[in-house]
């Protein structure tokens, strides 16, 4: 499968040992907006609880970006994915 046909997923800071790491391509068949390409990324207990609450629903410190937009501004987990696009998880910041 050529590099066209996916997504690639990025992990910042402790997500990036929580998903053992940096960087992760997908397969935009298997992927076609952000919950789902959460959802196949998320293949463990810790990883899963990690990124979403106890309703599903994304977690409010977890910060994503779909080629450098936040996700928030555009439709949420409902952000559709086209093939090359860049995907950024971050996780919770502190500091100040």
């Amino acid at each position: 499968m050529d590099k066209a046909s996916k997504v690639e997923a990025n992990f910042y800071g402790l997500l990036k040992r929580v998903f053992q790491e940096e960087k992760k391509q997908i397969d935009l068949s298997n992927a076609s907006n952000i919950r789902a390409l959460l959802l196949v990324l998320c293949n463990s207990l810790e990883r899963h609880d990690r990124i979403f609450d106890e309703h599903g629903d994304l977690r409010k410190n977890i910060s994503i970006f779909r080629n450098g937009r936040n996700i928030l501004f555009l439709k949420g987990l409902e952000t559709e994915l086209d093939a090359g696009d860049s995907v950024a998880i971050f996780p919770p910041t502190a500091g100040g």
